[in-house]
This record gives C-alpha cells, structure tokens and sequence, in this order.
C-alpha cells in the first residue's frame, strides 16, 4: 500500500486514487500472457526470416562454388571446348556445375553460360551460372523471395594459361 492510501487521504482531484477501476489497474498477475501473444508474431516473423535468408545464402554459395567448377572444367578441356562445327560446346561445363550442384536439391533451374576463352594463352574464361532457388521456409519466403523464387546469378574467372590437360 502506498503511504497516502494507508492514511486514506484523498488526491488533488478528490477521489481515492484508480477510483472503482483501483484494484484492477494495479493488479498485474496474468499479463505475461497477453504479452507475450502481442510479442510471439514478430518474433516467429524474425526467426523464419532469418533462417530463409540462411538457406538462401548457402544456395548462393553453391552456386558460386558451381561457377569455379564450370570454368575449371572449361579451362582443362582445352581440346575440347569447340565442337566438330567450331561452335563452342558448353556440355563438360553444364555437366561439372550440375555435378557440383548435385547434393544441393533446392536449384530449380540452371544454365551455365561460358565466354572468353579463345585458345590463346592467358585469355581469360569467365563461367556465369544463372539459377533459380525455392523458398520454402514459412512467413521468411515471402519477405525474403517474394513470391516466387529467388534468382541467383554468379560468375567466376580463370586465365587460360595455355597447358593442354585433356588429351
């Protein structure tokens, strides 16, 4: 009890403090519950945003470590980068990132587009993967996505240093 309710002293507007709602406003049992249902949505809202954004930042990656992959391959297939009609042929490539990828089922789509890379020694190669991934973790995919899937697009390079690996 406060000390001017004890004496039962009346405050400056002449009624005793809380009036009839008194005992109510001061009573604070039970309002964890309203509280933490007020708190509990943005917090699930965080929470699945943030664990989208992880599994989208690991596509990305593996993607990214697809890209050196392909570009790998095309650099050590040097013989074999241009087909009998002397049009590039991107087949090994498309085939190692699709290998890199492979324990990464979330990629819906991929192409692999290679350019540079003429046979002369230190041209460079550059590998572009583009691909798409599904988000699919709850309340975070359409904050993170949107509505649809994530488009990821990433390249890496390597000179050509004029070896031959492929017989």
């Amino acid at each position: 009890m406060r000390c001017t309710e004890s004496l039962g002293r009346k405050n400056v507007s002449g009624t005793k403090r809380g009036g009839a709602l008194g005992p109510l406003l001061r009573e604070s049992r039970g309002a964890v519950l309203p509280e933490f249902a007020v708190v509990l949505m943005p917090l699930l809202i965080c929470f699945f945003t943030i664990a989208q954004l992880a599994l989208a930042t690991c596509a990305k990656m593996a993607v990214r470590h697809a890209a050196g992959v392909a570009v790998r391959a095309a650099a050590v297939s040097h013989g074999e980068f241009h087909d009998r009609s002397g049009e590039r042929d991107d087949g090994l490539a498309q085939q190692a990132a699709e290998a890199s990828l492979g324990p990464w089922r979330g990629i819906i789509t991929m192409s692999v587009a290679i350019t540079g890379g003429s046979r002369a020694q230190h041209d460079e190669l550059v590998a572009t993967i583009t691909a798409s991934y599904p988000c699919s973790v709850a309340l975070g995919s359409r904050i993170v996505c949107g509505a649809g899937a994530l488009p990821i697009v990433e390249s890496s390079h390597l000179a050509n240093q004029g070896a031959r690996y492929v017989k």
